[in-house]
């Protein structure tokens, strides 16, 4: 927080420089990181489990002859697990955003006390530069906008991220002709994310 930038400074406000320092304020704060990680691929594993029972439950029923043949101990069973899983999700879903919503807080503190900290060291003429309420913005607006994206964007990008992967392995499990579309939508989606991130 100087008076003018020179563009070398301004470098590490800027793409990966910005990911690296916040993600060395997820670093400090590990243990809640960490445990919100593992809520996260958890939670998202167990939904993913979902579908996979309701497949095997719709393949217990048959038709055979014009006639229909239900395994209802296998149908009940699957729909069964199924309930449980889906609630099992929701519930560790619940945790983690409680989890987050505390990391986020944690971070958006040590964040407030460290500009905080280097407004006191500035010297006086440097708040003569600025417009009125610019030092509350950096302190408050500021500081909360960088919370909320950690408690929605990141959360966000680890769920995606594993439904991608917990699909690719379904169906490379299930079918490859599956397989061979989700290899021909996934660079497409990707690239149209990638875009509208930048704009």
């Amino acid at each position: 927080m100087s008076g003018k930038q020179s563009p070398a400074s301004d470098a590490k406000y800027q793409g990966k420089n910005v990911f690296l320092r916040i993600f060395s304020y997820l670093v400090a704060f590990r243990g809640t990181a960490l445990c919100a990680l593992v809520l996260v691929v958890s939670a998202n594993l167990l939904a993913l489990i979902g579908p996979s029972l309701s497949g095997k439950a719709i393949d217990a029923i048959r038709v055979s002859g014009g006639e229909v043949r239900v395994d209802f101990p296998v149908v009940i069973r699957n729909c069964l697990l199924m309930a449980l899983f889906y609630l099992a999700s929701a519930f560790l879903s619940f945790i983690l955003s409680v989890v987050v919503t505390r990391l986020s807080r944690k971070i958006t503190k040590k964040l407030r006390e460290e500009a905080f900290g280097k407004l006191l060291s500035l010297p006086v003429g440097y708040f003569d530069k600025l417009q009125a309420g610019d030092v509350i913005s950096r302190l408050s607006y500021d500081v909360d906008t960088v919370g909320s994206s950690i408690t929605s964007d990141l959360q966000q990008i680890l769920t995606t991220l594993i439904t991608v992967i917990g699909a690719f392995v379904m169906m490379l499990s299930i079918s490859w002709k599956m397989l061979l579309l989700f290899l021909v939508t996934l660079p497409l989606s990707v690239f149209v994310t990638v875009t509208r991130s930048r704009k």
